[in-house]
């Protein structure tokens, strides 16, 4: 373990268990759901355009460099539609994927991994709690 990895392990360390506990939930609750063909395909494109927008960004105006991206749109879409777990799922895949392509550490892989599933699961626990609230409801968010 080299020196950086060793003095980051306590930042580190939790959010990588918590990603893989969330991850591994998300992934087995959206296979025991036995998506559809077409939620299968609707993912998929969902996971295509989050990673090339995580990938490729585009400058926001009054939004310094790297303080967003428009990936969050599509994860936050991907929870309103397909639900939380695929939204994880999306998130994560994207993620790890941009950064394997920028060739990163394995250190920071894990750890802007876990941040991005991490944060698509609470953004789709809010997301669902104010459609249920507001009583938000229909095919067109795919609640009822």
């Amino acid at each position: 373990m080299g020196r950086e990895t060793a003095r980051l392990l306590p930042l580190l360390l939790p959010v990588v268990v918590a990603e893989i506990l969330t991850v591994t939930v998300a992934a087995s609750a959206f296979a025991a759901s036995q998506p559809s063909p077409e939620t299968l395909a609707g993912v998929w494109a969902l996971l295509i355009v989050t990673a090339v927008a995580e990938a490729f960004p585009v400058p926001l105006e009054n939004v310094p460099v790297g303080g967003t991206s428009l990936a969050t749109i599509f994860i936050v879409g991907t929870s309103v539609i397909y639900g939380w777990e695929a939204a994880v799922i999306v998130a994560f895949v994207a993620q790890v994927a941009v950064e394997i392509g920028r060739r990163r550490d394995l250190p920071r892989v894990a750890y802007n991994g876990g941040v991005y599933a991490l944060g698509a699961a609470a953004t789709a626990a809010t997301t669902h709690s104010v459609i249920a609230t507001h009583a938000i409801v229909g095919p067109s968010v795919g609640v009822t």
